[in-house]
């Protein structure tokens, strides 16, 4: 039977394969209840579809002995045996299928649950594959597993298997196969690696039977046998009634030890181990130093504050600072703006409340300034300082007007140094919207533009120069930047 009948429960989701019902009925054709049989009977059900596998290389440690005549190495290492990794749910017998692509080859394959397999694991405990005629699994039937099937079968709890494969180094074919491998070009001495392509398949079994009196699937009575294969589920039950099964291909991820420094302890690896603690101790180092200037940061933000309540027409005043060397200012800064209309008063740009500092190098502060009314379109500001402090020297990069009622912007390019030992002498300038040279301040615009954007929004340089008003703070920029780093090791 193709489809399942049986599909209102939600175990119904479980099934994958095909259908089966056997029913005995006696002579006046009434059904039997033919279930606690004293010996199982042996279903098999095909699987739909192409079962999935992965092809991955097994890398096989050879040396030269004598006429460039390779062989394989008398002693294996744990760097040697290539390991494959899935998960295994609980209650689900588990088949393993292991093939080599060239013919005639024979693997030493042991699977351990919760850790990788080790040398002394594949010495004592890992199966032949193919298996020895002798060794296979036969039925009652007669009928033999397959020779490149490993059955588990099903666990209480949720599992994670490690499938351990080496080439075995006591088999003529596998000799032969070395032998044929071509050492031209390889130094005198050196052990190389010869690879050999696998196909691996991992696959989930459930046998389920349709249970009338519950409504439901259910796996009671019925478990998969070792005849199971990915192509086809064989169940041994022992009751009749409508049998079906669950067929689901694990993904695995296969380890290549390969290489001698790949995978081993920091005791035995400890070029990885150095390299990997110098990029935590880095990232210490560059998290207090995120921590610290987070905190600096949020000591130089400014929110504007209020100003006269009498006068009601506001304008938001953003002054900033440019990121030259000594570029910040101890002096108090004042302002004027000039309009069509009239000309505002002269305001000193200061704290309303909290401690942040003004004027720091790369920061932008904000103020408010209000009129009794609309000064019209701005034509210019002034802007000057009173030259005090321990370091009155102030280098402007641009203000930014913008009158609130109206949503008007205007921005005033400055780019110049305010001080007593610098260019003009002058510790005031005014700013014009219009100028002859517009070209020079739309190229000092787009400068400025591109500077902001790297210092900002480029991962790596923002952790020094990220702008104190940017809620993603340094912290958060050096945790990502390692984390790409260790992602890509």
């Amino acid at each position: 039977m193709k489809e399942n009948p049986y599909t209102w429960h939600s175990s119904a989701d479980s099934v994958t394969t095909d259908l089966m019902g056997i029913v005995l009925r006696n002579s006046q054709g009434h059904e039997l209840n033919i279930e606690n049989l004293s010996e199982n009977l042996t279903i098999s059900l095909p699987t739909k579809g192409i079962p999935h596998m992965d092809r991955v290389q097994l890398s096989v440690p050879i040396s030269e002995l004598e006429k460039s005549t390779p062989t394989m190495l008398s002693d294996y290492k744990d760097r040697d045996i290539l390991v494959v990794e899935f998960r295994a749910d609980e209650g689900s017998a588990v088949i393993i299928y292991v093939k080599p692509v060239e013919e005639n080859i024979t693997l030493k394959v042991y699977v351990k649950e919760d850790e990788r397999p080790d040398m002394n694991d594949m010495n004592s405990n890992a199966t032949r594959i193919p298996h020895d005629a002798d060794t296979l699994y036969r039925s009652r039937t007669d009928k033999t597993a397959h020779p490149n099937v490993i059955y588990m079968p099903k666990s209480n709890h949720n599992r994670t298997l490690f499938i351990g494969i080496l080439l075995e180094n006591n088999n003529p074919r596998n000799s032969e196969f070395v032998a044929g491998y071509n050492m031209s070009g390889i130094p005198e001495n050196e052990t190389q690696g010869l690879h050999l392509e696998l196909d691996i398949g991992t696959y989930t079994f459930n046998c389920l039977f349709w249970n009338e009196f519950l409504q439901m699937w259910s796996d009671a009575g019925c478990d998969v046998s070792p005849l199971a294969t990915p192509g086809g589920l064989s169940c041994d039950c022992n009751h009749m009634t409508t049998f079906s099964g669950s067929f689901f291909v694990i993904p695995n991820v296969a380890y290549h030890f390969g290489h001698e420094n790949v995978f081993l302890t920091s005791s035995n690896n400890p070029v990885t181990a150095s390299v990997i603690s110098a990029v935590w101790l880095l990232y210490i180092i560059l998290v207090v130093y995120a921590k610290r200037h987070d905190r600096k940061d949020t000591s130089h933000k400014t929110r504007p504050g209020d100003n006269n309540s009498l006068q009601h027409h506001c304008y938001l005043v953003t002054i900033v600072t440019g990121l030259q060397q000594d570029a910040s200012t101890s002096a108090n800064v004042f302002i004027q703006l000039n309009g069509t209309k009239g000309s505002s008063e002269s305001q000193q740009l200061k704290r309303r409340y909290g401690n942040a500092e003004l004027f720091r190098a790369g920061n932008e502060d904000y103020f408010l300034v209000t009129t009794m009314g609309s000064i019209g379109f701005l034509e210019s500001i002034t802007i000057w300082h009173d030259n005090t402090g321990d370091y009155p020297n102030w280098y402007l990069n641009e203000v930014i007007v913008r009158d609130l009622q109206k949503d008007q912007v205007w921005e005033f390019m400055c780019n110049r140094w305010m001080a007593a030992n610098q260019e003009d002498f002058s510790f005031s300038c005014t700013l014009r919207t219009k100028n002859e040279n517009r070209l020079k301040q739309t190229s000092e615009s787009l400068l400025r533009l591109i500077g902001n954007v790297m210092l900002d929004n480029h991962l790596w340089l923002s952790i020094f120069s990220k702008p104190p008003e940017s809620h993603f703070t340094r912290v958060q920029r050096t945790t990502c930047v390692f984390t790409l780093i260790l992602s890509q090791m």
